[in-house]
Order: structure tokens, then C-alpha cells, then sequence
């Protein structure tokens, strides 16, 4: 029974196995009879290196299902041999290693190139992913497209073949592109337009890589922590995602300091890899960047930190402190001129308030007053400055708590020419010394090359400089790739000042390689775009977007108030002081003509009316009844009220 059963599972792997290579061999078989219908050709089959069951598997199904009428060679080939290739072929492979050896290995016919094609499948990926191999040069000139193809076996698609590694249609796209692109030059930045000439990918989902940092591709987190991509690589596989009907997800590598402070990456494995170009010099594989660019920072010592007094300054911006000033200096004038008019200062503020200018004082200060108006005007402009000062302050209040308890040190430098008109000693890599010497005529004195270490990553010399670097009094600025900020601040467990401004080499920023499969459509409009200086374009777009970068990490320290923020107060306080002043206006005018009024009447008769309490308390409940008796009708009645006892 037990053999039986070891027998029954054995036949089930053998037969799952088969299963697998039958699928993989239908898959290999629909793309290559939709890719060449209604062609003759010869197609080469190529297992490289060790051939395992596997391999042999679905060689075995390729020549069962491949139409007899179009004949397949095979070929076995070790690392040491060559073959010279006439026709596409299928290559079957263990390893991916061995495509680095392949334009050593493979020599491709000089009349047969644009009409070749490689359909490329590797044992060591795995399954349920779909991955188009970015395009290698080989030493002598031929671009060499490759596609892998993994399969979800539980249920089998059938995949067309990327249209867009055709010769024919590329050259098409090639025309169209650039007429498009000579009509309307910031729409195809802005969005990449692209025609429908991809086959449907059947919903099946890309994953995209990236280089950290990249001069050309950014993200950044918004307020809810969900990463945004910004930059002209998201553009272009946003616009390729919908034409192509696909679904892409962003992968990138992640890193980390481990016990012994040694930096650590976790690679993640991504179909498709947009990144700068790679200069492989052991197996001679060399990328041809049509615009090739480096990033680099400047690393700069603080400034001095603002002291105590300082500080009580920093809260608001100069023009909110010349508007404050502006205000209460007005006040103040204001309360000087009305001494010496007395009409004037009773409508304004009132006869009872005797020391107004210590009511302002008393205000902005947010103590009690002792001397309060009747008046409804002057209530009303007193009630104003009370809110406009209760705002101001609470403002001030709480932003100089949180400039004193931070330490604040001054903005000495923003810009790269500020950096050496300052007398900056500036350091870096030996290997970045041909930058310079492209760009920036800079004195040799303040600008000093450093030895390289022997580990690329950390170099030594660069690393003993930044051990003391917060903490020097010397004017120093160190120069090093963007990417290794990161790193360098886990390093040494504090954070640099970074200088606003990055260094872009050469002026150009941006970096797409023959390398990957987007430089095949663009290769010609991007030699054009080098040539009529459209790098200046992406070298000013990128700066804007890394100004915008280090903005966002400033604004976590203590934020100045500007008027801006604080317009509302003084939008409030300015147009309703011009009301009260018109008020004023027309009061003092009804007051000039009643005073004429009165002069023009004639003097009342004077009644002697003597009333004692118990008179008093029949005709009137209190004396203010009389006096305002009186008040409504002073033209009418004038009395002279004694009273006994």
C-alpha cells in the first residue's frame, strides 16, 4: 500500500510538472503565431547552460505543438561556445546569469537585425508574473529586446506579445511621436501621449522599480501618510498603464542600519526597472543614457543659534512688526493731538477716561481697566482693540513658546553662489572632481577632493569629517550623492542642514537609458530633446520640485507668522476704526449745528421750584428721574431744585 501511495505521488509531481510545461509551452506558442502570422520563418530553440527535466519539458512541448511548417532548430549551448543566429529564437534558461554572457555568446546576423526577436524564459523567477526584460546593447550596436513569461498555472492566460518591441511598429511611433511632439512640446511633458498600439495585457498587473532619490522621480508623503509620486517617470507609467490596460504597483528598495551601524538593502523584485544607467565593465554590457544625469547635495555646517533676545522677535515676519508699530504709534499720536481738544477727546474716548494711554497699554498687555467710557462710539472703539490685541497676543504667546523651548539657528546660506561668496570650504569625493571642473569655474583653495575609501558606500575620509561636523565653528560644506543623506543621518543619529539648492551635473537631470524599453519609442525625440536644450526645462522643473521637497521638511520646525496668516486681524481693525472715524465725523457735525440751535434760542425763565423729601417721593421716585426729565426736554424746562435738609 505505502508503495502505492509513493508510486500515486510521484506520478501526480511528474504529471503537474507536465501540465506546467505544456502551459508554458501554449503561452510561448500563442505569442510567437500572433507575433509572425502569416509569416515564413525559421525560428531558432536555445536551452543555455545546465538543461533540467524541467527545460527539456517544455522544449519537448514546443516541437509537439510548433506548426511543421515553419522548422525549429535547436541548439544547446554551454558558456564557452557561440553560435551566430539568422533567425528569432526561444531561449530556455536556468539561470538569468546567463544573459549577461549572451552578447558574447549569440552573434547576430548585421542584415537580419531589425527583424529578429527574442522570446525568453528563465527557470529561476518563478511563476504569476509577467516581466519585460529592459533592452542590452551588445559591443557590436544591436539592441536586443528579451521577454520573460511566467504564467499563473491554477488558470492559464493566454499572453499577446508587447506590440511595442515590434520594428514595425516602433518605427511608426517613432514618426508620429516626434511630429506630436514638434506641435505641442509641454503637452507630451505634462502628459505623455502615446497611441493605442499595445496589446491588451488582460488586466494582469505591472510591477515598476525605481532609484531611490532619482533626479527624475520623487514621492513624498501627504497629511494622511499615503505616498504620492510626482515626476516625469510617473507621468510617463501612468499614460502607458492606461493605454496598455494594466495595473502597476510602485515597489522600492528599503534599507536599514543594523547593529554594527553596516547599511543593509532589501531588494524587491519588480517586472520592469526604471533607474539611471549602469555601466557593467566585467561582462562589457554598457547602456547608451541619451540624457544621463547625477544628483548631488551640499551638506552644510548650522549657523549660529539666535539668542534669548532674538528670539522675541522671530514670532512674526517684519511687515506684521511694522503694522503693529504702525498701529499703536497712530494710537498713541492720536491721544497726544486729542489733549489738547476737548470736544474732540470726549466723542473719541470719553470724559470719564482720564489716562487713555495707559488703557492701551493696559490692553495690549491683557490687564483690567480701570477707566471705562459711556459712550457708545468710544465703547464700541474700545471693544475693537480689545479683540484686535486679545488675537495678536495669544499669537505671539504661543509662538514664542515654541521658538524658545527649539533651537533656532540663523539661515546663513540658500543658493551655491552664497556658499562661496561666503568663503565656504567646500569637500568631496575624488571621484566627482570632472563634475566641477564641467560646470563651475570654483577657486581651487576652497574647493578640496578627498581620497576615496575602499568601501564605495561609506567612504572613510567623508565619513571622519561628518563624526564633528554639527559642532565645528568653520565654515564648511560637504558634497555627496542625495541618496546617501539617509544613511548618513542613522549613521551619526542627528540630522545635517542641507543646502536648498542641489548640484545637477552637467545640467541634465534626466535619465533614461537604452537600458529599458522606454528609450525604443523616444530614442529619436529624446537625441532631439538633447540637442534643442530641453535639459535646461527638466533641470528648472526638478529644481522646483526638490525646493518643494526641503520646504515640506522645514515648515516641522516653528513656523513665523506672516500677514498672510494674521490678515484677518488687521482686516477687521482697519476698516472698522475708518467707520468709527466717519461716525465721529458725522456726530461732530449734528453737534455744530445743535450748538447753533441753542445759540439762537432764547434764554428760558427760570422757575425756583423747592421740594422737600416727602414731595419728592410723591411727584418723583428718585433725583435721576428729574435730571432726565430735564435732559429730554432742555429747551423747554431749565430748573433750579433745592432741597431741605
Amino acid at each position: 500500500m505505502k508503495i502505492f501511495l509513493i508510486f500515486l505521488i510521484f506520478f501526480v509531481l511528474i504529471q503537474a510538472n507536465r501540465d506546467e510545461s505544456e502551459a508554458i509551452a501554449q503561452a510561448m506558442c500563442e505569442v510567437i503565431d500572433k507575433s509572425h502570422k502569416n509569416e515564413n520563418w525559421v525560428l531558432n530553440l536555445i536551452i543555455f547552460g545546465e538543461e533540467s527535466d524541467n527545460l527539456k519539458d517544455i522544449a519537448n512541448e514546443l516541437i509537439k505543438r510548433m506548426d511543421k511548417s515553419k522548422p525549429l532548430i535547436i541548439n544547446h549551448i554551454e558558456k564557452s561556445q557561440e553560435i551566430k543566429l539568422n533567425n528569432s529564437a526561444i531561449i530556455l534558461s536556468k539561470s538569468v546569469t546567463y544573459l549577461n554572457n549572451f552578447h558574447k555568446i549569440v552573434h547576430i546576423d548585421e542584415n537580419q537585425r531589425e527583424n529578429l526577436n527574442f522570446y525568453v524564459y528563465f527557470e529561476y523567477f518563478g511563476k504569476d508574473i509577467l516581466s519585460v526584460r529592459p533592452t542590452i546593447k551588445s559591443d557590436d550596436g544591436f539592441l536586443i529586446h528579451y521577454e520573460y513569461l511566467f504564467l499563473n498555472f491554477e488558470k492559464v492566460v493566454g499572453l499577446n506579445k508587447f506590440d511595442l518591441f515590434s520594428k514595425k511598429f516602433c518605427n511608426d511611433l517613432h514618426v508620429s511621436i516626434i511630429n506630436g511632439f514638434n506641435k505641442q512640446l509641454m503637452t507630451w511633458i505634462r502628459k505623455l501621449e502615446i497611441d493605442r498600439k499595445y496589446e491588451n495585457f488582460y488586466g494582469c498587473q505591472m510591477i515598476f522599480g525605481h532609484a531611490l532619490n532619482s533626479v527624475y522621480y520623487h514621492y513624498t508623503r501627504n497629511y494622511s501618510g499615503e505616498i504620492v509620486h510626482f515626476g516625469i517617470i510617473p507621468l510617463m507609467i501612468d499614460a502607458v498603464s492606461k493605454v496598455a490596460n494594466h495595473s502597476y504597483v510602485y515597489v522600492q528598495n528599503k534599507a536599514y542600519i543594523n547593529e554594527n551601524k553596516r547599511l543593509k538593502v532589501l531588494r524587491e523584485m519588480s517586472d520592469l526597472q526604471i533607474r539611471h544607467s549602469i555601466i557593467h565593465k566585467d561582462n562589457k554590457i554598457t547602456d547608451l543614457p541619451i540624457l544621463d544625469g547625477t544628483e548631488l547635495i551640499f551638506i552644510i555646517t548650522p549657523g549660529e543659534l539666535y539668542t534669548i533676545y532674538e528670539k522675541l522677535f522671530l514670532p512674526f515676519d517684519e511687515l506684521t512688526w511694522i503694522l503693529l508699530c504702525f498701529t499703536f504709534t497712530t494710537a498713541f499720536i492720536v491721544i497726544f493731538t486729542l489733549k489738547f481738544l476737548k470736544i474732540v477727546r470726549i466723542s473719541i474716548y470719553g470724559k470719564e477716561v482720564k489716562n487713555p494711554t495707559l488703557n492701551v497699554v493696559s490692553i495690549f498687555f491683557g490687564n483690567s481697566l480701570i477707566e471705562i467710557p459711556t459712550r457708545n462710539i468710544p465703547r464700541f472703539i474700545l471693544i475693537l482693540f480689545i479683540w484686535f490685541c486679545l488675537m495678536f497676543r495669544t499669537c505671539y504667546q504661543s509662538k514664542l513658546f515654541e521658538f524658545m523651548t527649539s533651537e533656532m539657528r540663523r539661515p546663513e546660506i540658500q543658493t551655491i553662489d552664497e556658499l562661496f561668496e561666503r568663503n565656504y570650504t567646500v569637500y568631496t569625493d575624488e571621484l566627482n572632481c570632472h563634475t566641477f571642473n564641467q560646470i563651475y569655474n570654483w577657486p581651487k583653495s576652497k574647493l578640496i577632493f578627498l581620497p576615496h575609501g575602499k568601501n564605495h558606500k561609506t567612504p572613510s575620509t567623508i565619513m571622519n569629517l561628518l563624526s564633528n561636523f554639527n559642532t565645528t565653528s568653520e565654515r564648511q560644506a560637504v558634497i555627496i550623492g542625495s541618496g546617501f543623506l539617509l544613511f548618513y543621518e542613522k549613521y551619526f543619529e542627528t540630522k545635517f542642514k542641507v543646502l536648498k539648492e542641489p548640484l545637477l551635473t552637467s545640467g541634465v537631470v534626466l535619465s533614461i537609458g537604452i537600458n529599458n524599453f522606454y528609450s525604443h519609442i523616444f530614442y529619436k525625440t529624446l537625441r532631439e530633446l538633447m540637442q534643442s536644450g530641453i535639459p535646461y526645462h527638466f533641470t528648472k522643473m526638478h529644481k522646483e520640485i526638490y525646493f518643494k521637497l526641503v520646504n515640506e521638511k522645514e515648515e516641522k520646525e516653528p513656523k513665523v507668522l506672516t500677514l498672510d496668516d494674521l490678515d484677518f486681524g488687521f482686516f477687521i481693525w482697519f476698516p472698522f476704526i475708518g467707520i468709527s472715524i466717519i461716525v465721529f465725523i458725522l456726530e461732530l457735525i449734528i453737534f455744530k449745528l445743535t450748538k447753533k440751535s441753542f445759540r439762537k434760542m432764547k434764554p428760558a425763565k427760570v422757575h425756583p421750584m423747592v421740594i422737600d423729601e416727602n414731595q419728592a417721593n410723591d411727584k418723583f421716585e428718585t433725583l435721576e428721574s428729574i435730571l432726565f426729565l430735564c435732559d429730554e426736554n432742555p429747551q423747554e424746562y431749565t430748573f433750579k431744585i433745592f432741597f431741605k435738609n
